[in-house]
């Protein structure tokens, strides 16, 4: 039910974002604004000012590599699991690109920068006061698709950890439908208090700067288990290795400590994550290798 559930929900928020960014197109464009008032008004980025930015569209399509918490239930992993992930990139980058170029196109810069909610902005030149009831809808299809995903996502993480002996054992427990239930209720019941706390741009904050741990130790694993593993199977081959997963690695810790430097708030709360992590795991190691 969860599957058929994200396939519907995507391909419909997909089909929404495609329908509203065409939509904001037929907004007369706003190239007409004087570029004398534009100059006047729009102060240049800072350097810290993109990087905020740029965690916000982290945070934002950090689920491209969702697909690959679903590999153990993938009857080819090898084949669907790639496909999955380069498709979501293609997919999310379109949208992304899409709705952006038509907000430019409809929007000065300045209301650009200064909206809390642009697209409703632009679609009310052309559809009056309807237009905030349209993303209202649209927004409640996003959040339930995106939730769900969340959720489905989170409690694979908890299993896997509870399978590794990393998380209490009651995580691993699977019900007839094939969902680890306990790690369901506990994913859903954290993002519940995620979502109570109302801040939802610090949350995508947190999920920038957060989501480029994993990715980091993902990247630097590649390296450890050539050596300590040799003939591991692997049916994802690391293209360009070792050059390109390097520089892909030097890139993501620059990023990841820029992020800590221009927003402290997220660089606590990985430091807090961290903390709380190491000496559990390192607890539970220890418990496995005396028992």
């Amino acid at each position: 039910e969860g599957s058929a559930i994200q396939i519907f929900g995507s391909s419909l928020k997909f089909a929404l974002l495609r329908g509203l960014a065409v939509a904001v197109f037929l907004v007369p464009s706003s190239s007409a604004i004087d570029s004398a008032t534009a100059r006047a008004v729009i102060k240049p980025l800072s350097f810290w000012g993109m990087i905020v930015a740029y965690q916000l569209i982290v945070g934002v399509m950090a689920g491209w590599a969702n697909p690959a918490y679903f590999s153990e239930e993938d009857k080819s992993p090898g084949k669907n699991i790639p496909r999955a992930l380069f498709s979501s990139i293609v997919a999310v980058s379109i949208v992304y690109f899409l709705v952006n170029a038509a907000l430019i196109h409809a929007l000065p810069l300045q209301e650009l920068r200064s909206s809390a909610l642009p697209i409703a902005l632009a679609l009310s030149k052309i559809l009056g006061p309807l237009s905030i009831k349209i993303i209202a809808a649209a927004a409640i299809v996003v959040i339930v698709s995106a939730n769900n995903a969340n959720i489905m996502v989170g409690s694979r993480i908890l299993y896997g950890l509870a399978d590794e002996d990393l998380f209490p054992a009651a995580a691993r427990r699977v019900n007839k439908g094939g969902t680890p239930s306990v790690a369901l209720i506990i994913t859903a019941v954290f993002s519940l208090l995620l979502a109570l706390t109302g801040r939802f741009g610090l949350v995508f904050l947190m999920m920038g700067t957060l989501s480029m741990l994993p990715v980091i130790v993902a990247e630097a694993s590649i390296f450890r288990l050539r050596k300590t593993s040799p003939d591991l199977p692997r049916p994802y081959l690391a293209v360009g290795y070792p050059w390109l997963p390097a520089i892909a690695l030097f890139i993501d810790i620059a990023v990841l400590l820029f992020f800590i430097l221009a927003d402290w708030k997220s660089g606590l709360s990985i430091v807090a994550a961290v903390a709380v992590c190491i000496p559990i795991g390192w607890l539970r190691r220890r418990r496995m290798a005396n028992p």
